[in-house]
């Protein structure tokens, strides 16, 4: 069973602390993904089914979250039902809350098989329960977390000029207003007045301490004397790099090792963690029979930010395929793959395939600058440090018309492997002419080519991206 919830209005902002917000510099797309807290149930689940139901929570989150900076859902039935709700703060962009909600999930299976969990980023917040929790607006677990850097003298007498009877008189409700403090969407006004009537009493013992957290049931509040805000939250959604192309899951079930589906959860979060600095990432955790292995990669051509996204598009699309033993997708601007053995030396396989995309046909002219491009960069990427090549061809005939050819092999792959995986790519691939636009989805590699330029700036300074052949 699915279900949907409609969200109610929310409280706006408690005008104290906006206050103590506004510094000379804002932030730029940051999406915050510190850890503040983790708290897991200690009640555990009597059923593996329990974590299936986990898995799919997680998955229809993030696919509502990707739409709204809010999500909540209930999967199952009986004992095994599971009820989850996320929200972003409201000053992260579409993609930045695609980038926090997907580090926030792989902090949670260690919960399991406990039957709750919440987790707060420093721009997000997921939790469940096998409860409806929805309107549940203070609890146990509502803590303060004071930022132990400097004490600020201005900072106690403007918190205290404005706080006390004056904050609930400030304290107006307003549900388009998405600036912190905020309330979950799950509570009505007047729950939410007193969940941050409640935050603001208790993020007042962080004083003089120049930054305050408070976590709370159905709510969040922070200050600080640096802006942590970031400066536009409309940008950046449907971002043409993180587009999902192709998803394969592995047939064999896991449901009866709940073991593997905790280390599978380990490992994408070690993986997550690399690839915020990273463009590529592997990871191995657990012990046999249980052990999973784990790996993801950008291509050559992405920005760190882009890299970021994607790779959480990707995360958060590889839930689908558990509690199965393995997994991987291929999204335009990244691979991710997992399974129950090491992979990692793989270059070829059964799932190997070329996608055309049925958009224009082209003519000879077209085929044949294609070609070329493809098979320049067949020849460049291994020999690349990146594996990674791309190249524009000049089509004859044409005053300033073009072809590109992008191609990228797995870091873990010799080069000798990354230049067999290209080879079979390349004529796999370029079967889809005359078309416009073709990809291979391999094992080890992947390759593009397109009438589009899909190429994007050099951000690792790799030699052989983006030069044009005549």
């Amino acid at each position: 069973m699915n279900i949907l919830v409609k969200m109610k209005g929310s409280t706006e902002i408690a005008s104290a602390l906006i206050i103590m917000l506004l510094v000379i510099d804002r932030s730029e797309g940051d999406p915050r993904t510190q850890l503040l807290n983790l708290t897991c149930s200690q009640q555990r689940a009597n059923s593996s089914t329990f974590i299936t139901n986990f898995l799919e929570l997680m998955e229809e989150i993030a696919t509502q979250i990707q739409i709204s900076h809010r999500a909540a859902a209930v999967i199952g039935t009986g004992p095994e039902r599971i009820y989850g709700l996320a929200e972003c703060y409201g000053d992260l962009s579409a993609d930045d809350c695609t980038i926090c909600y997907a580090v926030a999930c792989t902090q949670l299976p260690v919960c399991l098989p406990g039957v709750g969990s919440q987790v707060f980023l420093d721009g997000c917040f997921i939790r469940t329960q096998n409860y409806n929790f929805f309107e549940e607006y203070a609890g146990s677990n509502d803590t303060v977390i004071c930022g132990n850097t400097t004490r600020s003298s201005q900072m106690l007498r403007g918190m205290h000029q404005q706080t006390g009877t004056t904050l609930q008189e400030r304290c107006h409700c307003h549900r388009q207003q998405m600036s912190l403090p905020m309330c979950w969407g799950t509570l009505n006004e007047t729950s939410c007045k007193k969940c941050l009537e409640r935050a603001s009493s208790s993020i007042l013992q962080c004083l003089p301490w120049s930054e305050g957290r408070a976590l709370q049931t159905g709510c969040f509040m922070r200050y600080s004397n640096t802006n942590f805000l970031n400066a536009d939250s409309t940008n950046g959604a449907g971002n043409t790099k993180s587009q999902p192309i192709k998803r394969n899951c592995a047939n064999q079930q896991m449901n009866t090792r709940p073991g593997f589906t905790l280390n599978f959860g380990q490992a994408m979060a070690d993986i997550s963690t690399k690839m915020q600095t990273s463009h590529f990432g592997t990871a191995v955790t657990g012990t046999e029979p249980d052990k999973a292995y784990g790996l993801a990669q950008c291509y050559g051509d992405l920005s760190t930010h882009e890299c970021n996204l994607c790779s959480a598009k990707a995360l958060t699309t590889l839930l689908g395929c558990s509690p199965r033993n393995g997994g991987w997708v291929y999204l335009t601007g990244c691979f991710m793959r997992y399974a129950n053995y090491s992979f990692f030396g793989e270059h070829t396989g059964e799932e190997d395939r070329a996608i055309c995309v049925n958009k224009t046909r082209r003519n000879n002219a077209f085929e044949q600058s294609a070609s070329k491009a493809v098979f320049q960069t067949v020849e460049t990427a291994p020999k690349s440090k990146e594996y990674h090549a791309g190249k524009q061809a000049l089509i004859s005939g044409t005053a300033n018309k073009s072809v590109y050819a992008m191609a990228d092999c797995w870091h873990t792959l010799d080069t000798d492997s990354c230049a067999y995986c290209l080879q079979k790519a390349a004529r796999s691939m370029l079967g889809c002419l005359p078309e416009s636009e073709g990809y291979a989805l391999h094992t080890g590699c992947f390759m593009k080519y397109s009438d589009s330029n899909f190429l994007y700036p050099d951000h690792h300074n790799t030699l052989s991206k983006g030069k044009s052949i005549n």
